[in-house]
């Protein structure tokens, strides 16, 4: 067609002698101000051209043969692209949440990168089309693309690979590898085509490379791309879009770094979690309608006695909570023990010790009853804890302290929680005792009251430990005193 045209223009130059074909072309981009081919159409066809008033754009059609072709103003189609890229997510990240991903604070989660993905492909595109337009040699170019891997092929190409395809050493391939980086960088900065200009805006809004988070936001958008192993890339963008490229690399190795803590962190708390759900969580009983505890309610809550510190024979003392912000008094190795326990779970959210009063009655005798511990989860499940020793589990007043507790639970909508800090109290009901120790002690228990040195014996001879005698006296409701050590058969009609 356009040869077709030439030749008639040439025809028409012939006849009138005294213009030239430029000559002719000159006069006719004058008149339609467009470019020389759609010149020819226009002298050829006498279109008619139609100009559409608005403030962001200039069309012009050309009715050619019939068709209508649509001419968009370059400068009016980088108007466009530009606020279609305000429109995305990651154009639009401020500082603080690209810290928060950096930090690991925040998951890149699959949202995130699906459109961190899209992204480097369109810009990946926009490079291959800048790349069109000034590598020299067909050659150069594919070395360039097949070395930095922008068909996303699944593995790198080397520069041993490349060489050997092209004739070339590894030297030659790496030379021409940053040739042509360095000549398509230069054409982003100076070149005035359309694609160079698109490629410095996306540069310009995504990267906002003259602010102090550019490279952080360099890194999340990198490393939330599908391209996030392919060093040759890696060093093509950050040449293309920074002048240094150690604070670049510098914020890859912190991020790096930030996800090494994140996973160190990950496994302190799995550990944690495991720590606290096998030495509390899963010994916890939950009443059938649970409570879902307020802040401002608990928050309010603090202790309602001090400790007996005058007993030399008890390890009492002051714990600091850096979770509560305060100190906390303990009256044994056991309490203190289980307050590192709640400290150090991050799952718990608020604790305090010797919370509340709960007035019942035993053997007739008004008394008030202090729970040892009240903590509250994250989902706001709160729970009562009282902590014993083995042995002291079994102790009349205290079972009957559980029973009253756990009616409490059950009006206030708590977790219970009695235990040694390993071992609960209903674990002793179903924990598996030794049965010749409980046979043999049973036996005895029928002739009178168990001394401990009786027990002693029995328990040496069996080779039970203090678990198995402490299971012995739940599950077959005997009374145990402490002091002097006596366990004894209730009397008909005591519970």
């Amino acid at each position: 067609m356009f040869l077709w045209i030439k030749s008639f223009i040439s025809k028409i130059s012939f006849l009138l002698k005294n213009d030239s074909i430029d000559e002719i072309d000159k006069e006719l981009q004058d008149q339609n101000n467009v470019g020389s081919c759609k010149t020819y159409q226009t002298a050829i066809n006498q279109p008619e051209n139609v100009y559409v008033p608005s403030d962001k754009v200039q069309v012009r059609i050309d009715q050619i043969d019939g068709a209508s072709i649509e001419h968009v103003d370059p400068e009016v189609d980088l108007i466009t692209y530009q606020n279609s890229l305000k429109e995305l997510f990651l154009f639009n990240i401020s500082d603080e949440e690209i810290l928060k991903y950096f930090n690991c604070e925040t998951e890149l989660d699959e949202a995130f990168s699906d459109e961190c993905r899209i992204l480097i492909n369109d810009f990946v595109e926009l490079i291959i089309q800048g790349l069109d337009t000034i590598v020299t040699s067909k050659r150069s170019k594919e070395i360039l693309i097949k070395r930095c891997n922008f068909a996303g092929e699944k593995r790198n190409r080397t520069l041993q690979s490349l060489g050997d395809e092209n004739g070339l050493s590894r030297e030659r391939i790496r030379q021409l590898v940053n040739s042509e980086s360095r000549r398509f960088s230069k054409a982003v900065k100076n070149n005035p085509k359309i694609v160079f200009k698109k490629i410095k805006l996306y540069i310009e809004l995504l990267f906002k490379p003259e602010i102090g988070a550019s490279s952080k936001r360099f890194v999340i958008f990198y490393m939330g791309s599908v391209f996030n192993d392919n060093k040759p890339l890696l060093n093509f963008l950050v040449d293309l879009i920074f002048n240094d490229r150690n604070l670049v690399f510098e914020s890859i190795k912190n991020y790096f770094d930030n996800l090494d803590k994140l996973q160190v962190d990950l496994k302190k708390l799995n550990r944690e979690m495991n720590v606290f759900e096998k030495r509390i969580g899963r010994k916890i009983q939950w009443p059938t309608e649970i409570k879902i505890q307020k802040e401002i309610d608990y928050k309010q809550l603090s202790p309602v006695r001090n400790v007996h510190r005058d007993n030399d024979s008890v390890k009492s003392g002051e714990y600091y909570s850096h979770k509560m912000k305060r100190k906390f008094q303990y009256e044994s190795g056991l309490e203190e023990e289980f307050l590192t326990l709640l400290e150090d779970a991050s799952m718990v959210v608020f604790y305090t010790v010797q919370p509340f009063k709960i007035l019942y009655k035993y053997q007739g005798v008004s008394r008030i009853y202090i729970p040892d511990v009240f903590f509250v989860l994250k989902d706001g499940r709160g729970v009562i804890a009282e902590l014993k020793p083995r042995l002291y589990m079994t102790i009349d007043s205290n079972y009957q302290k559980y029973r009253l507790l756990k009616k409490y639970c059950n009006i206030v909508g708590c977790g219970m929680l009695v235990t040694d800090s390993r071992t609960s109290f209903e674990e002793f009901i179903t924990f598996q005792y030794n049965q010749q120790f409980e046979r043999e002690l049973l036996q005895n228990i029928e002739n009178g009251p168990l001394n401990w040195q009786i027990c002693s014996r029995l328990m040496y001879k069996f080779n039970a430990k203090q678990r198995d005698l402490a299971c012995v006296i739940i599950n077959n409701n005997l009374l145990y005193n402490i002091g002097p050590f006596i366990i004894s058969k209730r009397s008909k009609g005591s519970s």
